[in-house]
């Protein structure tokens, strides 16, 4: 998968915040495709700017657009941007639940399946008090 990746983008371009998801094969992992994506990357102590913000939401849902073009069923996410990156975590969360909400709400035929995958009890905390507030559904999965 390294090899795909890094062909790739000597190829085509880098991977930068706002850039498309470069799309891979599985290889041994239980799964069709591997999106990978980048997300904007935020200095310690700082603030999520608005083209930061921007940043993030593009990379869900150019997740989520490549999936339903390659006509995949599911998608699971990571918490994109977070950790070493330094997007707060809450604010991280509000914004992919908010993005995967609002791409759900155009007509969609592949993908039914969305999982968001967390690191820590911390990031589980933020998924399980936001997602209520943000689907409409507090029994939807998210």
């Amino acid at each position: 998968m390294r090899t795909e990746c890094t062909e790739h983008m000597r190829l085509w371009e880098k991977l930068l915040p706002g850039t498309p998801p470069l799309v891979t094969k599985a290889y041994h992992l239980p799964s069709k495709v591997v999106l990978h994506v980048t997300g904007p990357q935020i200095p310690a102590g700082s603030r999520p700017s608005s083209l930061a913000r921007e940043q993030l939401r593009n990379a869900y849902t150019s997740c989520l657009d490549a999936a339903k073009d390659a006509g995949l069923r599911s998608v699971v996410f990571c918490c994109i941007s977070t950790g070493l990156f330094g997007y707060p975590a809450a604010e991280a969360a509000d914004v992919a639940l908010t993005s995967v909400q609002r791409w759900l709400e155009e007509p969609n035929e592949t993908v039914s399946c969305i999982v968001f995958d967390v690191f820590t009890d911390h990031d589980e905390r933020h998924y399980a008090e936001l997602g209520p507030l943000i689907f409409s559904e507090p029994s939807t999965p998210v």
